[in-house]
């Protein structure tokens, strides 16, 4: 598992094509939303009906996990489109973000070698 996420998520230094980044963002998100379901049901039995510090200290970690994740998966997808891995800020601003989404879902890669590697296509 540790190597998958190095090899897949946890390498902004890789290029991502439009597929593979949507089915490891969609794969991604499952296993997190699971994860934090899970870890959070824990907590919550553990923790009872006290003040829920555990349950928001839970949330909160595994929040940031999921955002790094994914934020390593923008980065690749960027570096594909040829773009410095700084717009990655626009992840952080609500309508910055959703345009960064909806451009990193619909434009195509550069085609062949660019300065962050080569195509990820061929």
């Amino acid at each position: 598992m540790e190597m998958l996420l190095r090899k897949y998520i946890f390498a902004p230094e890789r290029r991502l094509n439009r597929l593979r980044y949507i089915q490891y963002a969609i794969v991604y998100g499952l296993v997190m939303a699971i994860i934090a379901g899970i870890l959070g049901f824990v907590a919550g039995l553990i923790s009872g009906s006290e003040n829920g510090f555990l349950v928001r200290t839970v949330a909160f970690v595994t929040s940031f996990v999921w955002f790094a994740g994914y934020a390593s998966l923008m980065i690749q997808r960027l570096h594909d489109l040829n773009r410095p891995t700084w717009w990655i800020v626009g992840a952080i601003i609500p309508v910055v973000n959703f345009v960064l989404s909806i451009y990193l879902l619909v434009v195509p890669g550069t085609h062949g070698y660019n300065r962050y590697g080569p195509d990820p296509l061929r």
